[in-house]
């Protein structure tokens, strides 16, 4: 149910308060499957449809005012409320092998049947969270507000300006707990680990970690929008116009608990396993000459530093001898220059209809959407890039070189890497 008032409280101030109820109930399905694997032959087995997850009900609303004190400014600014309900498959479904992790961990039981040596990968299993009540999931609450405006100094020229901010409660993490903060505190997550588990492709006995989406504890960002065109249809060569968006993330945190410390992604590789990016820019620039339409556009994300690895974990050094080190080092992490500069060039041509009459009138083919211009409330989570300049190596003693140095991207050709670190082999 939806409610909107526009009040306009003067002829240059305008006001609107709008309002929102929501309700979800429970999902009803009928392939439901237990939460253990059977021991014999690894599969779940079906049990009798049912009704899955808890039901949910929220008020939100929105107040926001906009003022414009002369003819070429605007200046605006909001205030609401969110809420969120768990998608569907983060809640019906059944417990799938996902690979294995992307870290070499040591065994978090050690002593029992599904350790595999001192440092070594486990399976990963992917699922909803079908529990009700105090398991389940809840939704996600959040609280925003935003400030900007914008500005017109000549004509075909726009500035607009935007400084928001975003605090979300009960996050709910589709991923789960990440793999990384699971195997560094197994008994706090030992709910999720399922030991032994029986690899399906090897046949092994090994340690499942399961990957169930929970409500974490709070996450909040804020960032600065910009959003700034022209157009000029009267230069000498033809119809001019440009346009430049971005964002500027200057907080990113979340916590995995309710009373977890707090974690931030931005600007390095996080403990999710993912990136967000303090700079990304969009830029276009598009010159319409009879019936051709030439454009160039630019896209940029910034740099982040790279995953770091502790004394003791996975990277040996390469010795002066040439010889590799029987000590695991510390390792700080990659500092990833600028990620993603990518300049693109287009030229349409123009084709014509006829319409009543005989006159030729040129058809302007419809632009894609482009999301670059969509102005971002969360921001953009990226899986890092693989940044080696080559490939890994098996070593004979079974252990596996990783060669770092110069991005494969940036070297030329018959440039050596500058270095290298060594990883056992899972």
């Amino acid at each position: 149910m939806l409610g909107e008032v526009l009040l306009p409280l003067h002829k240059t101030l305008e006001g609107n308060i709008s309002a929102r109820y929501d309700k979800y109930d429970r999902v009803h399905s009928r392939h439901v499957f237990g939460s253990l694997p059977d021991p014999v032959t690894g599969l779940q087995m079906r049990l009798p449809a049912a009704d899955l997850g808890n039901t949910f009900n929220s008020s939100t609303y929105k107040l926001s005012l906009r003022w414009t004190p002369v003819e070429n400014l605007l200046l605006r600014g909001a205030y609401g409320t969110g809420f969120k309900a768990p998608n569907l498959n983060e809640v019906a479904g059944g417990l799938t092998f996902n690979g294995s992790t992307s870290g070499t961990y040591a065994c978090p039981f050690p002593g029992t049947s599904g350790c595999r040596g001192s440092a070594a990968q486990y399976d990963l299993l992917k699922g909803p969270n079908s529990a009700s009540g105090e398991l389940g999931l809840k939704p996600e609450k959040s609280k925003q507000w935003t400030l900007g405006g914008r500005f017109e100094p000549l004509p075909g020229l726009s500035l607009g300006l935007d400084l928001w901010n975003v605090r979300i409660r009960d996050q709910i993490l589709s991923g789960g707990v990440p793999e990384g903060e699971g195997f560094a505190n197994p008994q706090l997550y030992k709910h999720l680990f399922i030991n032994p588990y029986t690899d399906p492709g090897g046949g092994f006995n090994t340690i499942g970690y399961k990957q169930q989406p929970i409500n974490g504890g709070m996450a909040s960002y804020r960032g600065l929008d910009w959003d700034f065109s022209y157009r000029n249809r009267n230069t000498g060569f033809g119809k001019l116009s440009a346009s430049w968006t971005g964002t500027r993330m200057l907080r990113q945190n979340y916590t995995l608990s309710p009373t977890g410390s707090l974690k931030t992604d931005l600007g390095v590789f996080g403990p999710d396993n993912a990136v967000v990016f303090k700079w990304q820019s969009h830029m276009n620039l598009t010159l319409e000459t009879g019936a051709f339409i030439n454009t160039l556009s630019a896209h940029y994300k910034s740099g982040y530093k790279d995953q770091a690895y502790p004394a003791g974990s996975v990277i040996f050094p390469i010795l002066a001898n040439g010889k590799v080190g029987n000590e695991a080092v510390a390792f700080e992490g990659i500092d990833t220059p600028s990620y993603h500069l990518r300049l693109a060039g287009q030229v349409v041509v123009q084709q014509g209809h006829q319409r009543d009459g005989g006159r030729e009138e040129p058809v302007r083919p419809q632009a894609a959407a482009d999301p670059a211009k969509r102005r971002r409330r969360q921001p953009d989570r990226l899986r890092r890039p693989l940044c080696r300049s080559a490939g890994p190596r098996l070593l004979p003693d079974g252990r596996l070189q990783l060669l770092s140095g110069v991005p494969k991207q940036n070297r030329r050709r018959g440039q050596a890497p500058t270095g290298g670190f060594f990883m056992p082999a899972a």
